[in-house]
């Protein structure tokens, strides 16, 4: 089963975006359906999609499955949002937290030594 991480939609295989949003889909995350005890924990605070995503093919780029948790649409992110605080979090299984936390903090700090944009921070 296909959704579309946006909309939080589930589409039929053969689709390849969302019809509503032109998003590309995603395979059902962690196959949480199939699986009521995968426990997910929240490794991350994204203050907009565009960090959640990148949050999450770091991880992703490690084998960590991960799962977006976003509050808000990605339409009303950035200059025209009026509201404050966390777009959303990034998830992974509990038995990858501590790894992921990791990666992440390796990463916020070579994005802070070198000087570059640390859209994580």
């Amino acid at each position: 089963m296909l959704y579309c991480p946006n909309c939080d939609n589930e589409y039929e295989e053969g689709l390849t975006a969302c019809p509503d949003c032109g998003r590309p889909l995603e395979a059902a995350a962690l196959e949480e359906a199939e699986n009521p005890d995968i426990v997910l924990v929240p490794v991350y605070e994204a203050p907009n999609a565009y960090t959640a995503e990148l949050v999450k093919g770091i991880l992703e780029g490690e084998g960590i499955e991960v799962m977006l948790d976003g509050e808000r649409t990605a339409v009303f992110d950035g200059v025209l949002s009026v509201e404050s605080g966390s777009w959303g979090q990034v998830l992974v299984k509990d038995e990858d937290a501590e790894r992921s936390l990791e990666i992440i903090a390796a990463y916020e700090k070579q994005a802070a030594s070198t000087g570059g944009a640390d859209d994580t921070a």
